[in-house]
């Protein structure tokens, strides 16, 4: 499985700050997303493929009007609450 693509649209609003900070997040995160939730086995697949989506939509629903007024902050914010959404469907029994 591929990791997670981040549109590039959005990934050249990061300036050097939160781009570091954003890859500093996807390596702490990315892992995750390559097992099943154990505790939702009924639910829609929620693994890097879903996140890949989520970004794809969320990048074709921002206005370019609106795209231009993005902060590099706002843009890295947006992008690690799309993320980690569903994060909380992988708690383990020992979480």
């Amino acid at each position: 499985m591929s990791g997670i693509i981040v549109p590039s649209r959005l990934k050249d609003k990061l300036d050097e700050k939160w781009s570091v900070i954003f890859h500093q997040f996807l390596h702490n995160t990315e892992g995750i997303f390559s097992s099943s939730p154990y505790f939702f086995p009924e639910y829609t697949r929620h693994d890097i493929l879903h996140i890949n989506h989520v970004l794809k939509i969320m990048d074709r629903l921002i206005h370019n009007a609106t795209m231009e007024k993005l902060t590099p902050a706002a843009t890295g914010v947006l992008l690690m609450a799309a993320i980690s959404h569903d994060i909380g469907m992988f708690l383990k029994p020992d979480g």
